[in-house]
C-alpha cells in the first residue's frame, strides 16, 4: 500500500485557486507561487512569534489520539484530554518529550486561538473568509490521528516535517470498521493501520487506496468522504483549511457507499441543512445520479429524506410542537388526523416509512427502478408544494 508522494497526481498551487478544489480524487499541490514562506513556520520562528499565546493542547498516554468503545460497544471515549497551555510551553515539551505524555496541537481554530498566525495563514484566495476554516496542527514524531472521513472539504499544507497520510476511496467503507451510526462519532473507523498484521493490511488494499508522504512545501487535497489517517514524522507543523460543500455534487461522485450510512445517522439532514446550507429540491437531486449509477435503493433513500423534511417543515409551518422528537409514521398520524395531509397522500406516504424503517435497521431499500422513479416523481410533486392540501 506505500507509494512515494509523487505517484499522486501533483499540479502547481495555481491549478487549485482557478479550480476553487474540485477534484473528485486526493490531489498533491506544490505551494510554490501561494502565499507561504516556509521560513515562517521553523519552531524558532513560531516560538519567536506567539511565545506565551494560549491554545488547547491536547494530551495523551500514548502517541495515537484515538478513541475507545464504552462497555456497550458504541459510544466512543477520548484516549486523550485538553490542557490550555502557553505554545513556547507546549513546544518545548513536544521537542523534548516526557514519557509517557504526549502532546498535540490537533485542529487548533486560528482564531480565535494564536491570533498572530492569520497574517502568515491567510484563507484560501477562492474562498470566502466565511466559509473557510482553518486550524493549526503540530505534533512530534509518531502523533497520530485514527482512520476517519469528514464529510467537508480539505486541504493540508505541510509547512515543516512530514506527515504520512493513507487514504482510501469511500466505497471502501464496506471493509473498514465504524463506530455505529448511533454514536456521537459515526465518521469515525475501529482501525489503527500502524498496528494490523501484514495480511489484515492486505486486505484493505484497493487499486485507489495509497500511502504517502507529505512533506514541507505540498499541500494534499483530501475530498469529502475518503478515509485518512495521519501520522507526524518529526516534528510536524500543518495548515488545514476546510469549507463546506455542495452535497448533490460530492455525494454521488465520492460516497454513494455511506448513504445509507448517513441516512441513518441523520436522514441526510445534517448534509442538507447544516453542513451543505441547500434546501429540499437541491436533496432530490441526487436521485437522478444515483439512478444513473444503477443504484436504486440509494435513490429512494434521498428521496425518503427529501420527503420527511417536508413533513417535519410542514408540521412546523401549522405549529406542530414536537416534529422533531417524533417517528416520521407518528408524525404522520397526527397531520392526517388533522387534514394537513390528503388521504392519497398518507397511503402512499406510509409506504416511504417502511424505507426508513429498513434503512434504520441497516438494509438499504430494494425495489424495482420503475418504482423508485415514481416515488421521485411523485416526492417532486410533494415536495414543490408549501400550501395546506384538502382533505379527502
Amino acid at each position: 500500500m506505500t507509494c512515494p508522494s509523487s505517484s499522486l497526481e501533483k499540479h502547481p498551487w495555481s491549478d487549485l485557486e482557478r479550480s476553487g478544489a474540485n477534484f473528485e480524487k486526493p490531489v498533491l499541490f506544490d505551494l510554490e507561487g501561494g502565499d507561504w514562506d516556509l521560513s515562517d513556520w521553523s519552531p524558532a520562528a513560531l516560538e519567536a512569534r506567539l511565545g506565551d499565546e494560549e491554545a488547547p493542547v491536547a494530551i495523551s498516554d500514548e502517541p495515537v489520539f484515538g478513541y475507545s468503545a464504552d462497555a456497550s460497544g458504541t459510544e466512543p471515549s477520548h484516549l486523550f484530554r485538553f490542557e490550555t497551555l502557553p505554545f513556547a510551553a507546549a513546544l518545548s515539551e513536544m521537542l523534548d518529550p516526557r514519557p509517557g505524555r504526549h502532546l498535540y496541537l490537533m485542529q487548533v481554530l486560528v482564531p480565535p486561538f494564536l491570533p498572530s498566525l492569520a497574517e502568515i495563514a491567510p484563507s484560501l484566495s477562492f474562498m470566502d473568509a466565511k466559509l473557510n476554516k482553518r486550524s493549526i496542527w503540530i505534533g512530534p514524531e509518531g502523533t497520530t490521528t485514527p482512520l476517519h472521513f469528514d464529510r467537508f472539504r480539505s486541504v493540508f499544507i505541510q509547512l515543516h516535517g512530514s506527515k504520512k497520510i493513507n487514504l482510501f476511496p469511500p466505497d471502501d467503507v464496506r471493509k473498514l470498521e465504524m463506530f455505529p451510526v448511533e454514536s456521537t462519532t459515526p465518521h469515525l473507523t475501529k482501525v489503527n493501520l500502524d498496528s494490523l498484521a501484514p495480511q489484515e493490511a492486505a486486505a484493505l488494499n484497493s487499486r485507489a487506496s495509497a500511502e504517502i508522504e507529505l512533506r514541507p512545501g505540498e499541500a494534499l487535497l483530501v475530498p469529502p468522504y475518503w478515509f485518512h489517517q495521519v501520522r507526524n514524522r518529526g516534528l510536524s507543523i500543518s495548515v488545514h483549511h476546510w469549507w463546506a460543500c455542495k452535497m448533490q455534487r460530492e455525494l454521488p461522485a465520492n460516497a454513494g457507499a455511506l448513504v445509507l450510512h448517513e441516512f441513518r445517522r441523520c436522514r441526510l439532514q445534517r448534509l442538507a441543512w447544516a453542513a451543505c446550507n441547500e434546501e429540499r429540491p437541491l436533496l432530490l437531486d441526487l436521485a437522478p445520479l444515483f439512478f444513473s449509477r444503477e443504484e436504486p435503493g440509494n435513490a429512494l433513500l434521498v428521496v425518503a429524506a427529501a420527503l420527511e423534511m417536508t413533513v417535519r417543515g410542514r408540521a412546523v409551518r401549522h405549529g406542530l410542537p414536537w416534529p422533531q422528537a417524533a417517528t416520521f409514521r407518528v408524525l404522520l398520524d397526527v397531520m392526517r388526523e388533522r387534514e394537513l395531509i390528503s388521504a392519497d397522500d398518507f397511503g402512499w406516504l406510509v409506504e416511504i416509512v417502511a424505507v426508513t424503517e429498513s434503512a434504520d435497521r441497516g438494509r438499504t431499500p430494494r425495489l424495482p427502478l420503475g418504482d423508485c422513479e415514481t416515488h421521485l416523481e411523485r416526492a417532486r410533486r410533494f415536495t414543490s408544494t408549501s400550501t395546506r392540501p384538502s382533505g379527502g
